[in-house]
Order: structure tokens, then sequence, then C-alpha cells
């Protein structure tokens, strides 16, 4: 910097130098190119000058020369902040008098990819150029220079610098967008200062059980009072440490789904998940999903026939483990991912199976 030469910082994955995270990477010249296109800009300093050969007249010049030299060579660094707008039909970046439009950014979910479809048009609108490119392709971008800058009557420098900081305002909108569907998205609930005082006041009244019960009578729950005050406890359970699971076992035709949806009707949607039937391995993926301390109802105790044994370790256990095979997004090669769900989850099902 000292001399004057711009400097970058490349930031490799933790505990990984240039060799190793090159030779993890299935494509090593993307992932390289990849951390060069996101190298941090560190700056420079101003060249010196030798006073004791230049007298005070061509240091002046020189000292001027210099600065005009680094205003017009000093690359902008990249996620320069040039003005976009996102809009339904795509995004949008105006350049002195010419317009951008790129399309298709969100379908580009790894960095290692950026296959957009761009439309560059002048001040007037009657001359434009319009492809879909990979723009992280060097012979790709050199051909839509050409073509962009012969439609346009442009210098292809012009046209070549545009496409270069649309290229890093890109990688930043994509940055942006990658991180943000990573996060969980999981939604707080809040409750208001009168809910909070009806509760306590629910909670401290003497006849509780009782009130519970004509609450049922209120919905139209008539009859089965033991039952529903078991399946109200067992609800109440999931917030323990190790909660109940319970399963109402009848004849065909006896009422014992319509006492189930009653029980959950008294839970809060966003604390129960109901299914109509599981496969075998679906509660081990159910990470995003977040069921603990929740309620896992299911209708049928048929329809988690392929289930039980994950549904007998979440309950024992208080957590499931997996490990699967799948592609990392960075760097294309085949992982093995862990997924683990935890508990505790409180399970709520039916059955007309007398053999249990």
């Amino acid at each position: 910097m000292a001399e004057g030469i711009d400097c970058f910082r490349m930031q490799f994955p933790l505990t990984l130098d240039a060799n190793e995270y090159a030779q993890q990477a299935q494509s090593p010249e993307k992932a390289l190119n990849h951390i060069i296109q996101r190298a941090e800009w560190m700056g420079n300093g101003k060249k010196p000058i030798k006073t004791t050969i230049l007298d005070a007249r061509v240091q002046e010049e020189a000292a001027k020369e210099e600065k005009e030299k680094t205003a017009v060579d000093t690359p902008l660094p990249p996620g320069c902040n040039i003005p976009a707008e996102e809009k339904h039909d795509g995004v949008i970046i105006v350049l002195n008098d010419r317009r951008w439009r790129i399309r298709g950014l969100a379908k580009n979910m790894s960095y290692e990819i950026m296959k957009v479809n761009i439309f560059v048009s002048n001040a007037a609108g009657d001359k434009f150029h319009v492809d879909t490119l990979e723009l992280y392709s060097a012979k790709q971008r050199s051909n839509y220079i050409k073509q962009a800058a012969a439609e346009l009557a442009e210098d292809p420098e012009v046209i070549k610098k545009d496409l270069g900081k649309v290229l890093l305002k890109l990688e930043e909108l994509q940055d942006q967008q990658i991180k943000q569907a990573l996060q969980p998205k999981k939604k707080e609930i809040v409750m208001s200062e009168k809910e909070k005082q009806e509760a306590l006041e629910l909670l401290t009244t003497p006849n509780l059980l009782q009130r519970i019960l004509q609450d049922f009578k209120t919905c139209g729950v008539v009859g089965e009072e033991t039952n529903k005050m078991v399946g109200y406890l067992a609800a109440v359970s999931r917030k323990l440490v190790k909660p109940l699971a319970i399963m109402i076992q009848s004849s065909s035709a006896a009422g014992k789904t319509w006492l189930m949806e009653s029980v959950l009707s008294f839970v809060p949607p966003e604390e129960r998940i109901k299914y109509s039937a599981m496969t075998g391995q679906a509660l081990f993926y159910m990470g995003e999903t977040d069921i603990r301390q929740k309620i896992l109802a299911i209708v049928e105790e048929e329809g988690a026939e392929r289930t039980r044994y994950a549904l007998k370790l979440l309950q024992s256990e208080g957590e499931l483990t997996i490990a699967s095979t799948g592609k990392d997004p960075v760097s294309g090669e085949l992982t093995t991912r862990q997924y683990r769900v935890e508990g505790p989850v409180m399970i709520f099902s039916t059955t007309t199976d007398i053999d249990i």
C-alpha cells in the first residue's frame, strides 16, 4: 500500500489455506475465483516521491499526476455501493444513461452460480440488448459485452465496466438472499397484557378443573368427562421435561378422532403439529419444523406404523439423529450431513387395535 498498490485480503474458511481450500472443491478454478471475487479491499497508499532528484515544481506536478491516476485507476471495492432497486420484474440498476434489468437472481442459491437474464438499454429505450448468461463465465461475459456494445453503439470498455459493477452488486444481493434463506423462520408469538391477565385469572381459579370441563361443554363436547380431562392434562404436559404420550383406543366410529380434535382445539395452533400419516424417516428431517415441546398428533396409529421406532426413541431419548449424504452448496462435493431433532414432544394418536 505504501508503494501505491491496491491491496485485497482473500478470506478462506477457518483452518483452511489456499491449497487445502482448492483441494476440497470439485472445481478448484471456480472455488478460487469465488474467493478472489469476494476479496476484501484494504486500500492503498501514496507512492513516495524522491525529493532529492525532483525540484519543487516537478514534485508538485508529479503529486498532481499521481492523485489523478489514483482517482481514475483505483478499482471500486467488492460490493460497491451502487443503487439497485428490487422490483417484481427483477433488479434495476441505472449507471449513467444506461439501464440494466436483471432477472432470475432468486434462483441462484449457490455462491458458485450466477446465471441470470440481463437486459441493458440506453436512456431513450430505443437501443437495447438482452441475453441469458452465466456471469462467472469469462467467455459468456465477453460475448455479451461485444454484442451489447454493438447494439447500444457504446465503447466496449464502458459496457465492460458497467457489467463488472452489476456483477459485484448481484453478488452482494445474492449473499443477502442466501443468508436470509438459511435463517430459521420462526414466528414469535407475543401475548398482549390483556391476554396475560386473563390467563393468570384462569390459572388461579379455585375450581380450575371444573372450569375446563365446562369449557368443553360450551364448545359442544358432551360426555367423556374423564377422557377429556386426561387428554387435556396430557396436552399440557408438553411443557414438561418428560411429557406424556397418549393413545385413544376404541372401536371404529366411537368418536375417538372427535375427542382428539376437541382436546387439540384447546391448544394454540403454533404449539401443535398434526398429520394423517408419516413415513419411516419423516421425524428425522423435522429439525426445521421445530417440534420441541409441542404436540405431535397423528390421526390414526396405523398412519405411524413405519415411524414407530423413531417415535419410541423420541419419547425415551428426547432426541433423534440421522446422517444423510448430499451435495455441498458451495463446493458441489458429496458430504455427510447430520440432522438432529430435539424433544421433548407430546405424542397424540388414536387406534382401533385392541392388541397393543
